[in-house]
């Protein structure tokens, strides 16, 4: 009788064990799944609002190169013969329109000179040493 006892207690706790072992493998693996849906998650996520911003960003861009385009076809900015003063006034005119979107405007000529400019901001006579002023006459250069 005592090892029949000793027996099935042997059983039991063999049966236990197991039954922890599996059910410890199952809850480490569904937590582990879970943890892997949850990163795929996050990882569509940020990849969707990373081309969202992107799309967002390259429209506004878009829509700031069609406002030069169009500022530029301003016969004043064009004549040569128009004042920096008569410029001016239509700077200024163009940054009434676009209030808040740009905080300063200026015209440099093509040496890089400061012609004229509008805003709150603090203008140089020279951009000749500018980066952008650099991109811009690079740009020209191959569309020459």
């Amino acid at each position: 009788m005592l090892n029949s006892h000793s027996l099935r207690t042997k059983i039991v706790l063999v049966a236990s064990i197991t039954m922890v072992l599996l059910l410890s493998t199952s809850i480490g693996f569904s937590l582990w799944r879970t943890n892997q849906a949850t990163l795929a998650g996050a990882e569509r996520e940020t990849s969707t609002a990373t081309q969202l911003i992107v799309m967002s960003l390259n429209s506004y861009l878009s829509q700031r190169s069609g406002d030069v385009d169009v500022l530029s076809t301003r016969r004043v900015l064009q004549d040569a013969a128009s004042t920096p003063e008569m410029k001016n006034v239509v700077l200024k005119e163009v940054l009434a329109s676009y209030k808040g979107v740009y905080s300063d405007l200026l015209l440099v000529d093509a040496a890089g000179k400061l012609v004229t400019g509008v805003g709150s901001g603090t203008f140089r006579n020279s951009y000749a040493d500018a980066e952008w002023f650099s991109e811009v006459k690079k740009k020209q250069e191959k569309h020459i």
